[in-house]
């Protein structure tokens, strides 16, 4: 989604040529006589100067002080000044900057640990050269495209010529899932920033959040995990999906669950744990040594600050001597905090070991 909208800053150096106006008791005489500089000398010759009954009352121009018969060449003279004058004053040009994605420009969402560019367009509106145009960026998930600006694909430099454009290189990579803001400003020499907020939303899945999720760091209990009931939770083997060990559930007579769980912290994502919503999702393998010997499955305990237990959702059950997957997402409740996978496993009656095992095992925060 685009939104536009001009921000302009200005800077103004403006000449003014008080001469354009003329000498004011000149321009007077030159509007009261209604006419120029012969037909009042020839006025003057008429009546004798000295005459106050006569003195060019009848245009009432003769009373105005330097208005006389000496004074023609000077009301020429000011005629022609004001002509010059508007020759020769001139007024020097405004820059006026605009960034044509402002003031505010959402990002596509782009994959989590991924990256995507957008060329911002500078324009010069106004009829004055910007100098010293530089652009700053703030916001982790936002870079210059090569690093500088105006970046490896931009054009801009440090000046704008008037009704010229340029293009600044912004890239755009989530450093976390959820929406991210950060600002784009831009200055010139003598005047303020023009800017564009900018918005980007990391989506997809983290990496896996399980440690020794396929067993192939050994243990008994396997590394990483913890056992909560049954004896003999370790790392096998026996049977395996991939790599070379599993996670078996073990020995343990008389137990009629099997437990072995794993915590990850949901910190990272309390913000959409309690705002947009955020997914957990865990994938694996899972087998029987015999067929309907000993079901199991995986289940997602949901915690808050406290430890609370706020929810918990189970997988499907397995129990046969194939491999099979299982894939399936919870969303947090609010509040959430962390987040336990417990491997189980049911022990059939009669037997002392739980014959499940679990391979490939990974626990991912999935947005939106």
């Amino acid at each position: 989604m685009l939104r536009r909208l001009s921000s302009v800053m200005f800077a103004c150096s403006c000449g003014f040529d008080s001469g354009g106006l003329g000498v004011s008791g000149d321009v007077t005489a030159g509007v009261a006589s209604g006419g120029d500089s012969t037909d009042a000398a020839a006025a003057s010759d008429a009546e004798p100067s000295g005459d106050g009954s006569n003195g060019g009352s009848a245009d009432g121009s003769a009373d105005e002080p330097g208005d006389g018969p000496g004074d023609g060449p000077g009301d020429g003279s000011a005629a022609s000044g004001s002509d010059d004058g508007g020759e020769d004053s001139g007024t020097s040009g405004m820059a006026m900057l605009e960034i044509v994605d402002a003031p505010s420009f959402d990002f596509p969402d782009v994959e989590f640990g991924a990256s995507q560019s957008h060329g911002f367009v500078l324009s010069n509106v106004g009829d004055g050269a910007a100098t010293g145009v530089n652009a700053a960026l703030e916001g982790a998930a936002f870079t210059f495209e090569g690093g500088a600006y105006p970046g490896t694909t931009g054009t801009c430099s440090d000046g704008l010529a008037p009704g010229a454009q340029c293009v600044i290189a912004v890239a755009a990579t989530p450093t976390a899932l959820g929406p991210t803001a950060g600002k784009l400003g831009v200055t010139y020499a003598g005047g303020e920033s023009v800017g564009a907020t900018l918005r980007v939303r990391g989506v997809g899945e983290t990496a896996n959040l399980l440690t020794n999720g396929d067993g192939e760091q050994g243990g008994n209990p396997p590394v990483g995990w913890t056992e909560v009931s049954g004896s003999g939770w370790r790392a096998t083997g026996g049977l395996f999906f991939a790599g070379t060990l599993s996670i078996f559930a073990g020995y343990g007579p008389g137990i009629a669950v099997f437990q072995l769980r794993q915590s990850v912290t949901a910190e990272p994502w309390t913000a959409l744990v309690d705002g947009d919503g955020i997914d957990f999702r865990v994938r694996g393998q899972t087998r029987s040594f015999g067929d309907d010997n000993d079901p199991h499955r995986v289940r997602l305990r949901f915690l808050s600050e406290g430890g609370q237990q706020l929810q918990e959702s189970d997988g499907p059950v397995h129990a046969g001597t194939s491999w099979q997957a299982f894939d399936f997402a919870v969303t947090a409740p609010e509040g959430t905090r962390s987040v336990e996978i417990e491997l189980r496993c049911f022990l059939a009656a009669g037997n002392n070991f739980c014959d499940a095992f679990f391979d490939a095992l990974s626990l991912v925060a999935r947005y939106p």
